[in-house]
């Protein structure tokens, strides 16, 4: 019975992170209470119908577009879904929402808890607004392909790189909390986990980022305990991997070694939901 209250607590946990990266409350609508939806990547079609099972609601392709939408707006649905999501939403955009929805059901609002790294909230709101990326600094004199072609063929040649996860959000306070310290071994506090990054493209946004092995590899961990749920997964599966390979350096492998194939493996395997 524990496991089990446990088991619906991280999921409902998660499920606040995604709804605060790609989900929305919609309260303008006068033929209903309110409308629900969680928009994402096509790629992402199985997670949304997995939250379907649990909260309900109907998933379709938008048309023009490379994203699935779910959308609910029936008031059993919106009791149950506040139910599992009171007090764990974080982004105060998605709060402000949550308080008006539980309003006009007649529910309590209840204040948001704290950040904890125990919590599976950071492991939804990476599902939703997280990356997984190498920048390729530097590699060996190549055609300049365009595309996805282009992108396999400078990380098979790079010869300086650099791996990063970013969570990205539109305003600071938002995610300023990620920075709360990570030791999922030993519970102790240690120094800020990532920083805070701001972008002046795209009218500016803010993004947590962590760089250095060590804090990519605690995050892994982490993502273990409290696993992702959609293709993004398939990235961070692959980081250990990346450490191995790249710590032989296969830049420097001889052609047709044994290294450099499954450095080039690697990298078709890297991009494969690109």
């Amino acid at each position: 019975m524990q496991d089990k209250l446990l088991q619906d607590l991280k999921w409902n946990q998660w499920l606040a992170g995604v709804i605060d990266g790609d989900g929305c409350f919609s309260t303008a609508n006068r033929h209903s209470v309110a409308q629900f939806s969680i928009t994402m990547n096509y790629l992402d079609e199985r997670c949304l119908y997995g939250i379907k099972q649990k909260i309900g609601g109907s998933v379709k392709l938008q048309s023009g577009s490379a994203a699935v939408r779910l959308r609910l707006s029936s008031k059993v649905h919106l009791s149950q879904l506040v139910a599992r999501v009171n007090g764990l939403s974080l982004n105060s955009i998605r709060t402000d929402q949550l308080k008006i929805v539980c309003q006009r059901l007649g529910i309590n609002y209840c204040n948001s808890t704290s950040f904890s790294w125990q919590s599976s909230y950071a492991s939804g709101l990476f599902d939703s607004d997280g990356t997984v990326t190498i920048s390729v600094k530097k590699h060996r004199s190549i055609d300049n392909l365009p595309g996805l072609e282009g992108k396999i063929q400078r990380l098979k040649n790079a010869c300086e790189t650099q791996l990063s996860i970013k969570i990205t959000q539109k305003f600071k306070h938002n995610i300023q909390f990620l920075c709360t310290p990570l030791d999922l071994d030993t519970g102790k506090l240690k120094i800020p986990f990532g920083a805070i990054h701001f972008d002046k493209s795209q009218n500016g946004y803010y993004s947590w980022y962590i760089t250095s092995r060590q804090d990519m590899l605690a995050f892994c961990n982490y993502i273990r305990q409290n696993p992702s749920r959609t293709v993004k997964m398939h990235r961070l599966r692959l980081i250990p991997l990346y450490y191995e390979l790249w710590s032989q350096k296969p830049h420097l492998a001889a052609v047709g070694s044994a290294l450099q194939k499954r450095w080039f493996d690697f990298a078709e395997s890297w991009f494969k939901y690109s």
